[in-house]
């Protein structure tokens, strides 16, 4: 009798299993952005936070632009950054601008990042960028 009470006893006082809560989804802005970035000559020789302004860029121009699905399926099977003109034919004058103007100011916060001393009187436009494996 006393070995039933212990049983029940600590049956009453399990806890049962916490459920661990589902991994949160990626959406697809963010898998762009890692995979545009992924095929970037340079970015292997350095860290992945190194090339998070680009990443940012491309994040938030996706999803402030609304690129269409189909823009995103046709950059998410790039190979190349070379074959980026077939994906941005898909997207609007006004995407396209935005999107290069981004880009362009994370090329300029990238090339601080890799250019300890960059040259004086020479605009960041100019600087070349050192090992960021951007083109």
């Amino acid at each position: 009798m006393m070995r039933w009470l212990v049983v029940l006893a600590l049956i009453g006082c399990s806890k049962p299993k916490a459920q661990q809560p589902p991994a949160p989804q990626v959406g697809v802005c963010p898998r762009v952005a890692d995979h545009l970035v992924s095929l970037m000559s340079g970015a292997t020789k350095h860290p992945p936070e190194a090339t998070d302004p680009l990443r940012r860029a491309i994040d938030e121009r996706c999803e402030k632009d609304a690129w269409t699905a189909e823009t995103n399926q046709c950059l998410l099977k790039l190979t190349s950054l070379t074959a980026g003109e077939q994906c941005q034919a898909l997207m609007t004058q006004a995407q396209v601008e935005a999107f290069h103007r981004s880009s362009e100011a994370a090329t300029v916060e990238l090339r601080g990042q890799f250019s300890e001393n960059p040259p004086k009187g020479e605009p960041p436009s100019q600087l070349p960028i050192r090992d960021a494996g951007v083109d």
